[in-house]
């Protein structure tokens, strides 16, 4: 407008010069006078934006934004309830939860009427009030507006900076952002179109710099809206301090945005200048990360034609984003400080079910792809300090933390005060019962190692709403995991306790958890700044948003809970409760400060089973540079070789983690390669590293050295867990088993030679393990066969025995001849072969009925005397042929001396060749015939003596079998001839203990009674059976795997199927000679339970009066003694063939047996076994107990392993 003027006002001027009047020409003209300068045109005013907002910061201890906008509604309300904010009275909010603009204009006017006017009075007059989520809260507990405007706006999220000013002296600064968040649900208004107007009068300013100590302000930068924290944002942003918008030390901005473009500017006051416009974010491209300098200078770093999904600024050199685009992955900008920037992928492309990740304190990214190939664990990349421009990444394979092996990856990671990182992982239940499935989060310590579960709680089926997309996330500080959790009630509804777990031992604390009438709070979102949870919600007992704080230090130290939670009405709400969606804390705790004296190494920590990792922590704060450049991890190989293993460096506070790739290339694609298993490692921190103030670790008392043990391949090792009363120590015996090795691995009886069981076990384990534990109620002896006689029972008779009878020969006179060969005969020293037996039996004969028995009583055995030769004094010859000579033996059964026969030959006289018979002819031995006129002389065939050349001259004669008795070895008799009978089977049909054999026809075939049954037959009968005649030296120690009552097992299916499946099979009982297991009635049942480990108990008892009664209870209990699951089964053990039957109470065997062994391949563990007789509780010494291990050296030769 001035510059048009300035115009006008020239040209007028122009014209008047150029008019002067007439006069004489002798007359000089008057020169003109010298025009003064015209100034230079002054440029339209820019508009004072400052007055459009002024922030009320002073006094503040967090800025806090709400899901939806507020006005203020006049007078306040009295304080309530148990709040502990200072006295007076609340301020009092009307929220505005609308569906479009409209409805949104409608419930504001609504909500202002009450100020005395109508809703149409205020929809005629203006609206005369601004709505904003935009608040403070003091350190009173009460909450306000943060800003004071003409104008509605809606903040989005908010940063909180310090930064040094020119004389050194720090500043606090709050940066919000205003963003195009909605419910993305095409009707309700999102953050930029509420706040439209404001950032018009703003200068088109959606981020803004707020200084804390007096609200002056400034725009970041002009026409550049930032992206909104989504659910995906939160999802993938491990860390939620980090937002899309970050500001490093040197006050430079980055953040995610997108521009605003203007479009449609209108001149509706005709002056030239356009006082209307349309304001809208451009979307013909892709939000881009951009750099913004204090002086407002914008850089964009990233490309328009990907999306990048969130980031995070790593130094002032280098930063890390996610994207989605023709695939999806992970990627560092490194070169941030200079002219030029080098873009590297880390990781591997591809979807990810999962994506998270954060930095350590030392410029490390901690991130994870969980999705197919990379669902092996979270990775650690950092810019590479040898390849200019490019990064390094490791892996780490947290397999060893999760219950399941398809989905070992956590859902994100924590970084806690104390230096160390933790997992949370999933954990799926299925409820056979209810036929549901849920989800546990199981939070673990990934570095420094640690196998305990410091936290568990349900998630139901929904996580990430468990969590409250991200605003509800898991605090770690001084040594609590706090999470909060949802609790209902019929009549109230639902409120918030929030949970403390003290992570040294499980000890839980809950707070809000009061009296239902008076604590119902909802807490939406909290913040863990310094040592103070800070948190607020809604306290539905009075209808009054709340702001509270726990300090953890002093939960800590011991103090009560009045001490360390406090809380306070922040507002009285009117109408719907809304919820805080962000919190920033301006007067944070102050950490930690670990100063003087020279820094020393705390603890190195080290675990055999950890073959991926190690930790060192110091007692201050070390120079990262200096001690990474210092540190080194090596070996001995097998050819005494000093191996440097190669590792990544991660800081978090005071402890450094070391990621170990003991075979580190540069193109294995990140492959990262574990410790060797068995291997005696050094870890070696050089005395010249320093700490922060320059001190040197050469002068600390400390060993710089120290020296640990990876465990055994496969094998018994030591492990570590949670110490749980009655469960579990804190160490366990773990089991690891060869991948290609399935089924028993180890074994340990725990009893045998057990007469009657009345026994209990017990041991504990994980609550889910790849292998299985089996516990086999066992028979340790089997039958050795061949003892064993066998005996024939007819099952439609009671199972009346019947005897088997081999063929037997008859002479005249009724005796029975059995000769037969005895089962545990050897051979005859003298004979040098198996003597036959042989018995007599005479028979007598009934006078009355003409039964016919044996009788037994004046029966005879004899021992056979096989036939021989004799010489004149009785001397005995045997005569045998020995296959190895070829050649027929006598042997002198006095001397023992054995003759070999020689046969004739003939010598010729002339030349004294001898020749034998051979193929018809005599031959020599180059086989010449003897020549027809040969003057010879022929010696007869001849028995010598092969050692002494003793020639046999003795007379023999043949003598034929005979028979001697065994009873006085003198009775010497030749059997008679006799009658062959075929076998028969017998039985005492009428008890008179003899067996009447008159119905074989050898003995007359008697025919029989009326109704008289005969007591031999020679007829197999359909209704018979073949049964042993067990007694107890047919038993031997017992090499089979079926030979059990009782079979129950826990546990999964092997490698990479964990489980918590428990099985029990008996035995059949419709079969009863023999063991014979019921699987069609297995017992199957999933343990579901929320505990890490569970105990088991398993009784064995034995009724009093029936000794084959036998029932089994099997008792699980979890970590805190509930009981999990239990089982009572009668046990079936009356089988025929089980030892138990057999051995009397003389006998130093017993019939059952106890062993418990490991099955599958995978891993094991286990803690606090123990057997206890319970018949011999009273013993003042044992208290019953006979065998016990808490492992606490490993193995200690309890489990023998089983050679497959």
């Amino acid at each position: 407008m001035i510059l048009k003027k300035n115009i006008i006002a020239f040209a007028i001027a122009s014209l008047l010069v150029g008019c002067g009047g007439g006069g004489e020409e002798s007359v000089a003209p008057e020169p003109s006078p010298t025009p003064e300068p015209i100034p230079a045109p002054e440029p339209d005013p820019v508009p004072d934006t400052s007055a459009a907002v002024t922030f009320l910061l002073t006094g503040a201890v967090s800025v806090v934004t709400t899901n939806n906008t507020a006005v203020a509604t006049p007078g306040g309300s009295s304080l309530v309830g148990a709040a502990k904010s200072a006295n007076g009275k609340l301020n009092s909010f009307t929220f505005i939860d609308a569906d479009n603009t409209e409805d949104f204009k409608q419930k504001k006017r609504a909500a202002l009427a009450p100020r005395g006017r109508s809703s149409n009075a205020v929809a005629k007059e203006g609206e005369g009030g601004s709505a904003s989520n935009l608040f403070i809260i003091d350190e009173n507990g009460a909450m306000n507006f943060a800003a004071e405007t003409e104008y509605d706006f809606k903040v989005s999220y908010s940063v909180v900076k310090d930064l040094k000013n020119e004389d050194g002296e720090t500043e606090q600064f709050v940066y919000f952002a205003i963003t195009n968040h909605d419910k993305h649900d095409g009707i309700t208004p999102n953050d930029f179109w509420l706040s439209l107007e404001f950032i018009k009068a703003t200068g088109n300013c959606a981020i803004f710099k707020v200084a804390t100590t007096d609200g002056a302000w400034n725009c970041v930068a002009a026409n550049t809206l930032p992206i909104s924290m989504d659910v995906s944002y939160h999802q993938t942003m491990s860390d939620d301090k980090r937002k899309p918008l970050q500001v490093d030390e040197q006050g430079n901005v980055f953040v995610l945005a997108r521009n605003l473009i203007i479009t449609n500017e209108l001149d509706t006051t005709g002056d030239g200048i356009n006082d209307l416009y349309d304001l809208q974010p451009d979307w013909n491209v892709q939000p881009t990360i951009r750099k913004i300098n204090p002086a407002g200078e914008v850089k964009e770093i990233t490309r328009d034609d990907t999306w990048v999904q969130s980031y995070i600024k790593i130094d002032e050199d280098s930063l890390v984003y996610s994207y989605w685009g023709d695939n999806t992955g992970l990627k560092m900008i490194v070169g941030l400080a200079g002219d030029t920037q080098s873009t590297v992928e880390l990781g591997k492309q591809g979807y990810w079910n999962d994506f998270f990740y954060a930095i350590d304190d030392h410029n490390t990214i901690i991130f994870s792809q969980n999705g197919g190939e990379n669902n092996k664990g979270i990775s650690f990349g950092q810019k590479s300090t040898t390849f200019a421009g490019g990064a390094e990444t490791f892996n780490l394979n947290t397999k060893p933390f999760s219950s399941n092996s398809w989905d070992s990856t956590p859902r994100r990671v924590i970084l806690a005060d104390d230096g160390s990182i933790y997992g949370l992982f999933e954990d799926y239940t299925w409820n056979n019962d209810t036929q549901l499935s849920e989800s546990w989060a199981n939070l673990k310590r990934i570095l420094p190692y640690s196998k305990a579960t410091f936290a568990r709680f349900n998630v139901g089926s929904n996580w990430w709403g468990y969590f409250d997309n991200g605003k509800r996330n898991i605090q770690l500080s001084k040594g609590y995991a706090f999470y909060l959790e949802d609790e209902s009630h019929n009549a109230y509804g639902k409120r918030t306790n929030i949970k403390a777990v003290r992570m040294v031992d499980g000890e839980l604390t809950t707070m809000l958890d009061g009296e239902w009438t008076t604590e119902r709070y909802e807490i939406s979102t909290w913040k863990l700044s310094g040592d103070i949870i800070y948190f607020s919600g809604f306290d539905s007992a009075n209808s009054q948003m709340i702001a509270g704080q726990v300090d953890t230090l002093k939960m800590k130290q011991g103090a009560s809970v009045d001490e360390y939670l406090t809380i306070g009405a922040s507002a009285s709400i009117v109408g719907e409760n809304n919820v805080i969606e962000d919190y920033e804390v301006l007067r944070a705790s102050e950490s930690d400060n670990f100063t003087g004296g020279n820094p020393r190494i705390v603890q190195v920590y080290s675990d055999p089973e950890n073959v991926y990792s190690a930790s060192v922590e110091f007692n201050k704060y070390m120079s990262a540079d200096s001690v990474n450049a210092l540190i080194s991890v090596n070996y001995q190989s097998e050819l005494d070789e000093t191996v440097d293993v190669t590792s990544m460096k991660v800081w978090l506070g005071r402890r450094l983690h070391l990621i170990f790739d003991s075979n580190y290339v540069i193109d294995d694609e990140g492959k990262t390669d574990p410790l060797p298993y068995d291997t005696d490692l050094n870890i070696s921190v050089g005395g010249d590293a320093l700490d922060l103030e320059g001190l040197q670790l050469l002068m600390s008392e400390t060993p710089l050295t120290t020296k640990f043990t990876t465990r055994p391949e496969t094998g018994f090792y030591t492990s570590l867990a949670e110490v749980i009363d009655g469960v579990s120590d804190g160490t366990v015996l773990r089991h690891s088993a060869a991948v290609d090795n399935n089924g028993k691995q180890a074994a340990v009886n725990l009893a045998t030679d057990i007469k009657t069981i009345n026994h209990r076990v017990e041991f504990s384990t994980p609550a889910i393990i790849e292998g299985r534990f089996t516990l086999r109620l066992t028979d340790p002896y089997q039958v050795n066969w061949n003892n064993v006689a066998n005996n024939v029972i007819d099952t439609a008779d009671s199972n009346r025995e019947w005897h088997s009878f081999d063929w037997f020969d008859v002479d005249v006179h009724k005796n029975v001849y059995r000769q037969y060969r005895a089962d545990n005969a050897q051979i005859d020293v003298k004979w040098e072969r198996i003597l036959d037996s042989l018995t007599v039996t005479p028979t007598t004969v009934a006078d009355v009925d003409g039964k016919v028995f044996l009788d037994t009583a004046i029966a005879k055995t004899y021992i056979e005397i096989p036939d021989h030769y004799e010489n004149i004094d009785g001397v005995m010859f045997s005569h045998q042929y020995d296959s190895l000579s070829a050649k027929n033996v006598r042997k002198n059964l006095t001397t023992g001396v054995k003759y070999h026969s020689q046969a004739g030959y003939m010598t010729d006289s002339d030349t004294e060749i001898v020749y034998h018979h051979s193929f018809g002819e005599w031959r020599d031995t180059e086989g010449n015939v003897l020549p027809p006129a040969a003057n010879t002389v022929y010696t007869q065939e001849q028995w010598l003596d092969e050692v002494s050349g003793d020639i046999l001259s003795d007379n023999l004669q043949w003598v034929g079998q005979t028979w001697m008795n065994i009873a006085d070895n003198t009775e010497i008799f030749t059997r008679e001839n006799t009658n062959w009978v075929e076998n028969y089977y017998a039985s005492d049909i009428d008890g008179d203990t003899k067996i009447d054999v008159s119905a074989l026809a050898a003995f007359g075939g008697r025919t029989l009674a009326e109704g008289e049954i005969a007591e031999v037959t020679r007829d197999w009968l359909s209704t018979w059976e073949w049964q042993a005649d067990f007694v107890a030296a047919n038993f031997e120690k017992s090499t089979d795997d079926y030979r059990w009552f009782s079979f129950a097992e826990f546990g999964g299916y092997g490698l990479n199927n964990a489980q918590r499946n428990f099985n029990h099979i008996g035995l059949d009982n419709t079969y009863t000679n023999h063991f014979s297991h019921d699987w069609s009635n297995t017992i199957n049942k999933d343990l579901v339970t929320n505990s890490t480990w569970l105990k088991h108990t398993f009784e064995y008892t034995t009724d009093a009066q029936d000794s084959s009664k036998v029932n089994l209870s099997y008792v699980v209990t979890d970590t805190e003694g509930v009981e999990v699951y239990n089982m009572t089964k009668a046990l079936f053990v009356d089988v025929f063939e089980a030892s138990w039957q057999y051995f009397t109470a003389d006998d130093a065997q017993g019939g059952f047996g106890l062993q418990l062994s490991i099955e599958n391949n995978g891993s094991t563990s286990i803690d606090n076994l123990k057997v206890t007789d319970l018949t011999d509780l009273d013993n003042v010494d044992t208290g019953g107990v006979i065998f016990s291990s808490e492992f606490t050296n490993g193995n200690e030769g309890v489990f023998v392993k089983v050679q497959n």
